[in-house]
């Protein structure tokens, strides 16, 4: 909604501590034996770039609810000290679904959550759960999942506060979010009671299929991947950085994105440039 983009250096920092942030993850991943891999752009990067895509300025990593799990008890020994894990399993919620680390002492503040959610600098911790090895159930829980997910969502930001900021084409959408958030506030309706129900809904084939995908995520349908894509992961460059992907990096990113190794007109390069932007003492001159 803002427009707004990086300065080049300061871009620059951005990455530089997502990557230290990266490491400190993958330090304490392969401490406890948990199993990540990369998605989305962080995957892009990883085949293409061999390193951070040149405009993003975020990590995106995934793991099986098993790992997940694994991860939210050692985090705060092991991480604890310098980072915050943000989700709807801690006592720390963020406006969606998908969980975050994020960097203690920087603010990072997008639109939606300005006024509302306090977080830094962050790397996005994407949940795989098992899905139906049948497509027709498959599509059938992705579209429950999707909706709980999204009445989550809404429940938590009030869009009539960004009516005013936004264009012809997207006002009447806002108008139509902010009914459903009063709605769902004059009901009652919390955010924790939302998340109980898309819990008990997204965990409920935990190790009986074959099958996974990030539910309640928008592109739920392109992440649909089978085991033997899945496992085992493998190894490979990310800058310095030596990362999990998974078995056929290839095929999962063409399903979601197409000819993924075609780099982007400069007006399709898009990242999440937020509305407040704190390095702390993280920040250099």
């Amino acid at each position: 909604m803002s427009g707004k983009s990086y300065d080049p250096k300061v871009l620059d920092q951005v990455q530089k501590i997502e990557k230290s942030m990266f490491r400190d993850f993958i330090a304490v991943c392969e401490k406890h034996n948990i199993q990540y891999f990369v998605i989305a752009g962080t995957a892009i990067g990883t085949m293409r770039d061999h390193d951070m895509i040149p405009w993003d300025d975020d990590i995106d990593v995934a793991m099986l609810r098993r790992d997940y799990e694994k991860f939210l008890r050692v985090a705060p020994k092991e991480l604890g000290e310098k980072y915050l894990v943000n989700g709807p399993d801690t006592p720390r919620a963020y406006y969606n679904l998908i969980p975050n680390l994020s960097l203690k002492g920087t603010r990072f503040i997008i639109d939606l959550a300005k006024g509302k959610f306090e977080i830094g600098i962050f790397m996005d911790l994407f949940v795989f759960e098992n899905i139906p090895d049948d497509p027709a159930k498959a599509e059938k829980l992705i579209r429950k999942t999707q909706l709980l997910h999204d009445l989550y969502v809404l429940s938590n930001i009030d869009y009539f506060r960004f009516v005013k900021e936004v264009n012809a084409s997207k006002k009447l959408r806002y108008l139509l979010c902010g009914c459903v958030h009063r709605a769902l506030k004059i009901g009652q309706i919390k955010p924790e009671a939302i998340y109980r129900r898309y819990k008990k809904l997204a965990t409920q084939y935990t190790g009986k299929t074959r099958t996974y995908t990030i539910l309640g995520d928008p592109a739920a349908r392109l992440c649909v991947i089978k085991e033997e894509d899945l496992f085992p992961l493998k190894k490979a460059a990310f800058g310095d950085i030596q990362v999990s992907i998974v078995n056929d990096c290839d095929k999962m990113l063409k399903k979601r994105f197409g000819d993924y190794m075609q780099v982007p007109p400069p007006e399709k390069r898009v990242n999440h440039c937020p509305e407040i932007l704190d390095l702390g003492k993280y920040a250099k001159e």
